[in-house]
C-alpha cells in the first residue's frame, strides 16, 4: 500500500540496500466494513465478478500478535538483524512485551530479547543447576534468547496522514532522521566488525 511505497522511497533515497522487511502479523488484521445501520457492505463486483465484502483494516489486535509472535520471534532469529527498526506504537510493544508511548520514544535504540533455537541451563538464584525432587538428580534447562538491537520510530501510515505538516520537526523528517541513525548504526557495525565500508558492500 501507500505506507509501504513510502517507506521503500525513504530506503532508495537513502541508499539502504541491505534490508528486510517484514511484520508483525502474517494475516490481515481487519473488520466488516458497516452502513450506518450496522449491515455489512459489499463491493459492485465489476466485470461479472461477484459482489464481495468489504473491510476496513485495524491494528493487529493481541491475539493476533500473540498467535504470530513464535512465528515472528523465529523470522528475527532465521534473518538475524544488526538492528531492528520497529515502525509504530503496535510493532515495539509486540517486540519488546509492553506498551509504548512512541512519540517520546522514538529514536532511542534499546534492547529486545527474542527466543533462539537452543537450550541453556536454567540456574536457581543462588547460581546452581544440578537439583534433587523426589530424590531424583535433574537439571532443567530453559529455551535461550538472544539479545537483538531495536529503534523505535512512528509507522509510515501516520507520516500519510500528517502529509500537511511543514513544521521544522514534522513526522516525515522524524522518520527519515529515525532509519538514517539505524543506517548508521548498522554501517559502523559493518565497519567495526568486517572492516567493510558502506561504499564496499
Amino acid at each position: 500500500g501507500d505506507s509501504g511505497k513510502l517507506l521503500r522511497s525513504i530506503l532508495e533515497k537513502l541508499d539502504i540496500r541491505d534490508h528486510y522487511i517484514t511484520n508483525i502479523v502474517t494475516c490481515r488484521s481487519c473488520i466488516p466494513t458497516t452502513d450506518a445501520n450496522g449491515n455489512q457492505m459489499f463491493t459492485k463486483g465489476y466485470k461479472g465478478k461477484p459482489a464481495e465484502p468489504k473491510y476496513t483494516d485495524q491494528s493487529p489486535t493481541k491475539p493476533e500478535v500473540e498467535a504470530c509472535r513464535p512465528r515472528l520471534a523465529e523470522e528475527i532469529y532465521i534473518v538475524d538483524p544488526v538492528i531492528i527498526v520497529a515502525l509504530g506504537g503496535t510493532a515495539v510493544s509486540a517486540l519488546r512485551g509492553s506498551s509504548v508511548s512512541i512519540m517520546k520514544e522514538r529514536g532511542m535504540v534499546e534492547e529486545i530479547y527474542i527466543p533462539g533455537a537452543a537450550m541453556t541451563p536454567n540456574f536457581t538464584p543462588k547460581g546452581a543447576w544440578l537439583r534433587k525432587t523426589k530424590g531424583e538428580v535433574n537439571a532443567p534447562v530453559m529455551q535461550n534468547e538472544i539479545r537483538y538491537l531495536m529503534l523505535p520510530t512512528i509507522h509510515p501510515a501516520y507520516v500519510l496522514h500528517r502529509a500537511n505538516d511543514f513544521s521544522r520537526d514534522n513526522p516525515f523528517k522524524q522518520l527519515v532522521d529515525d532509519i538514517r541513525q539505524a543506517a548508521d548504526i548498522y554501517n559502523r557495525y559493518m565497519f567495526e566488525v568486517h572492516g567493510v565500508a558502506p561504499n564496499e558492500i
